[in-house]
């Protein structure tokens, strides 16, 4: 799928109500997620963003990154070399990270899983090598997710029990507005994780 360059980049960066299909997660109260996931990426001179649907960390990012990669197969395509007028490699990718070979070196980047809802592609589980491999990899790992959601109960032991990983804390919220109130989606946890073998204490 090919970039609309009917609109801008900035335009196709920033959620727009118009082509938004998850409403809840578009109000100013949910953006908060962003913005506490960019806090924690801010040391990072790369950033890996998995399921960034059509609210991507991109414009949240205000620490002069060298490259944004986010992926997710309904994001807005676009390529460009500026972000906050700095230089800076933005590609967002229609395509699920299963199909992305991701050029970062190890621990030189942050990921970012905000919604953590991965689903298969193909044959290929959401939780599998390629998933461990990028998490473990990371300077940083934010991963938002929400309370009592099964895929997320279901696959987020599988990435945390396995001892590569190191807590560096969780912030719970609970999102108060018009369009979100009374929803399951409401009460989210996010997550900082640093990989033990950077040995951190």
């Amino acid at each position: 799928m090919s970039q609309d360059h009917s609109r801008s980049a900035e335009e196709l960066m920033t959620p727009s109500a118009d082509d938004h299909d998850i409403p809840h997660l578009l109000a100013p109260v949910a953006m908060s997620r962003q913005v506490l996931a960019a806090y924690y990426l801010r040391e990072c001179k790369h950033i890996v963003e998995l399921g960034g649907h059509k609210a991507p960390i991109t414009p949240f990012l205000m620490h002069g990154p060298e490259s944004v990669v986010s992926c997710d197969p309904k994001i807005n395509p676009v390529e460009t070399d500026t972000l906050h007028g700095k230089p800076c490699r933005v590609r967002h990718l229609a395509a699920k990270f299963q199909q992305i070979e991701f050029d970062v070196e190890p621990y030189d980047y942050g990921l970012v899983i905000l919604g953590y809802s991965l689903k298969p592609y193909g044959d290929q589980r959401p939780d599998d090598m390629q998933l461990f491999d990028l998490i473990d990899h990371a300077k940083v790992t934010v991963i938002d997710y929400v309370h009592d959601f099964e895929r997320a109960d279901t696959q987020l032991p599988q990435v945390l029990e396995r001892g590569t990983l190191r807590e560096v804390c969780h912030i719970d919220i609970k999102l108060h507005d018009d369009v979100i109130a009374g929803l399951p989606y409401a009460n989210r946890r996010i997550l900082v994780l640093e990989p033990t073998a950077l040995g951190h204490k």
